[in-house]
Parts: C-alpha cells; structure tokens; sequence
C-alpha cells in the first residue's frame, strides 16, 4: 500500500473498521484497505477530495457489493459531499489536532 498514511493512524483506523488492509497496489491506484464487507480509501492531500474520486471508490464498493468508506485528511469538496449522500459513501475527515478520524 502506498498511501500518503500508509502506515499512520488513518489506516490503523480504517483496519478497526474493515478489518484487514489490502498490500495491493499501490500510489494510490487502488483501495488501501478492504474486507468481506467494506472497502476504503484513505487520501491525505492538501486539496479536499473531490466527486471523483468518490465515485471511483463506490465503483469498486459496488463490483464487490460492499460498504465504501473514504478517510481524508482535508475534507471533501461540496459536490463529492452531495454525491456520497446520495449514493451512501461513507465519508470521514482527519481531526488534525488529535490525529485521528471520526
């Protein structure tokens, strides 16, 4: 897994949630953690997290017909917040301050 938090608390988190975390690939090409029910993305950037984004990520839920959960460190922009609600994406932000994600 090659996320920007590969081995921050982000994905320690997103683990607890799922389960396990996939070593597949990597540079953000892919889902970095996934399981029998859920599968996420884990972006720490300096940009929101945008609607497409999103939506590749719920593409690859749907292939599964698994839950997409997606942890950002900065937000997402509007659009991909009205997109995720209307779709049932999970979306999570980084508390900068305490370092973990809600």
């Amino acid at each position: 897994m090659a996320s920007a938090c590969n081995s921050g608390q982000a994905v320690h988190d997103c683990e607890s949630l799922t389960g396990r975390k996939n070593d597949g690939p990597g540079a953000d090409g892919g889902i970095d953690v996934d399981s029998s029910t859920a599968v996420a993305q884990v972006k720490q950037t300096r940009a929101q997290v945008g609607r497409p984004d999103v939506q590749r990520l719920y593409g690859v839920a749907c292939s599964l017909n698994n839950v997409a959960l997606f942890f950002s460190a900065n937000g997402y922009s509007l659009d991909a917040r009205a997109w995720a609600d209307r779709y049932g994406v999970e979306l999570h932000e980084s508390d900068h301050r305490l370092a973990k994600f809600r």
